[in-house]
């Protein structure tokens, strides 16, 4: 009596799964998982700019403040308040103490040796403020 080796491999029992299939799915889960990482730091960002944009807005409605109040403390007639009250003598000066310069515009108004020198001053446009 001659035995036969039955092939075990070709009866198998059980739910057979594709691999190809669960690469799939494999690479469906991380692509899903990766798209919602991606929305959710999105949003944390998009939560971050609004929460500086109001920052933001807050510290231009500060400086617009300070600005006001300090346009309000140099005003001429604050001054004058100040000074009464701490008790200090100052007037304006005579006329006749008064230096007045004249701004030209054309190069004739530059002596010769500091224009080829360039070592004066120029106007460069821009505001000044105090």
């Amino acid at each position: 009596m001659s035995r036969h080796k039955k092939n075990r491999k070709k009866d198998s029992e059980g739910f057979i799964f594709p691999a190809p299939f669960a690469a799939i799915l494999g690479a469906v889960a991380l692509i899903s998982l990766g798209y919602l990482w991606f929305c959710g730091r999105c949003e944390a960002l998009g939560t971050q700019i609004k929460m500086l944009e109001n920052r933001k807005v807050e510290a231009h409605k500060r400086v617009i403040n300070e600005q006001y109040k300090w346009s309000n403390m140099k005003s001429p007639g604050n001054i004058l308040a100040l000074l009464q009250h701490y008790n200090l003598l100052m007037n304006y000066p005579d006329e006749s103490r008064v230096v007045r310069l004249r701004y030209r515009s054309t190069e004739s108004a530059v002596p010769r040796d500091l224009a080829e020198r360039r070592e004066y001053v120029q106007r460069a446009g821009s505001a000044v403020n105090d």
